[in-house]
């Protein structure tokens, strides 16, 4: 059997077999540091998402509304008994004029819908491009040349997603005995998760004027510089 010198003990000349010194070597340092736990997946948070109020009202307006909606209803609600928009018999014409307010934002409250930028439409359809339908707009400057892109735009998914017993929202039933939450505010909401799923943003089915995102919708409208929108966070009272 091979041998090698004891280097363990300085200045000796004893012999030790090779094959004690390689289980020697392999076992762990006592100094050893022990592995770091793994971190725990980051639970998301929910955020109602809704328009930033301002005093001053922005600087736009449709300008051919009637040819839009020859038959009336107009373009500010949706139909009947679902979401997205009414037959339009022409593409919506708005006019940008500082002199009728302040600038307008990437998103501008629009009736039942949201007036958004174009880049606001690709911020959003990359993060969740099922839950939303768009209508594009025609935009003209005061002087009459072309303007930025704009789009109306609408959330169409619809969830049953809140956990009633642990929520602060108040439950009542409307004139046709139908159950809803009344207005949301600034009530504790908690969310399902299992309903919700990979989905990010959704309406919630009993008060569908309120719309619910989660961190991924807010972070990246964050990261991307939109302005119009604000995000209450949901699990907490903020005022």
């Amino acid at each position: 059997m091979p041998f090698e010198k004891d280097k363990t003990m300085p200045g000796s000349n004893a012999l030790r077999p090779l094959g004690l010194v390689a289980a020697a070597e392999s076992q762990p340092s006592a100094s050893a540091k022990a592995p770091r736990p793994a971190r725990s997946v980051k639970k998301r948070k929910f955020y109602e998402m809704d328009r930033v109020t301002r005093a001053t009202a922005a600087g736009w307006e449709v300008t051919n509304e009637a040819a839009v909606s020859p038959g009336g209803g107009g373009i500010y609600r949706r139909p009947e008994g679902r979401r997205g928009f009414r037959e339009c018999a022409a593409m919506p014409l708005l006019r940008f004029d500082s002199r009728l307010g302040r600038d307008v934002r990437d998103m501008e409250p629009i009736g039942q819908f949201w007036l958004v930028s174009d880049r606001a439409k690709r911020v959003l359809e990359q993060v969740d491009p099922d839950a939303f339908v768009f209508l594009e707009c025609r935009v003209e400057l005061r002087d009459g040349s072309e303007g930025p892109r704009y789009w109306l735009c609408d959330v169409v998914r619809v969830l049953d997603a809140l956990n009633e017993p642990e929520s602060e929202a108040k439950i009542k039933k409307n004139d046709r005995n139908e159950k809803i939450y009344t207005t949301i505010g600034n009530e504790v909401l908690i969310f399902k998760e299992d309903v919700i799923g990979s989905h990010h943003i959704f309406r919630m089915l009993y008060c569908d004027s309120t719309v619910i995102c989660d961190d991924a919708v807010k972070d990246a409208c964050k990261a991307a510089g939109l302005k119009g929108w604000s995000f209450r966070d949901t699990s907490r009272h903020s005022f």
